[in-house]
């Protein structure tokens, strides 16, 4: 919450930085995330940075001129209390909401991953948090991605 902040939350919704995200993922799940990750960063006295944007892929759907991203990613980037540097990353599905394109209130697909692999799928250089990303590290140890199901707050690891 630094002297930034207020203006970089309005900043989220300029309209030149905003992308198409149906209302049920965005207004409950990933702000849900969110806000549970900033509450657990406020109450450990930790700072936090958090980047969040659109997967783009030939599958994205077209709706009325626009394309309509299959899936989102968060980047969060931490310093606790003790100085000790964290990040990761999370990865939300909104597919089965536009292959309806309705609001539902359904199960969500969110999966806490790398920053390697948000890196990987966007080509946005977040190189300088590798180090301080449990899952990026246990993939260069084992050769293996990790990915996990998020199906409430208390499997969210930071």
């Amino acid at each position: 919450m630094g002297p930034f902040a207020k203006q970089a939350n309005a900043d989220t919704f300029h309209f030149t930085n905003s992308c198409p995200q149906m209302a049920s993922v965005n207004q409950k799940t990933w702000v849900g995330l969110e806000n549970h990750i900033l509450k657990m960063a406020k109450a450990d006295g930790m700072r936090i940075n958090v980047y969040t944007g659109p997967f783009f892929s030939d599958a994205d759907v077209d709706y009325r001129g626009a394309k309509i991203p299959l899936a989102f990613w968060k980047v969060v980037a931490i310093v606790t209390e003790d100085g000790r540097p964290s990040a990761t990353a999370y990865k939300i599905s909104q597919q089965q909401e536009l292959s309806e394109l309705e609001y539902i209130f359904a199960g969500y697909l969110t999966y806490q991953i790398s920053v390697q692999e948000v890196m990987d799928q966007t080509g946005i250089n977040f190189s300088a948090l590798l180090d301080y990303d449990g899952f990026t590290q246990r993939a260069v140890v084992t050769g293996e991605r990790t990915i996990e199901l998020i199906n409430n707050l208390d499997r969210v690891k930071i």
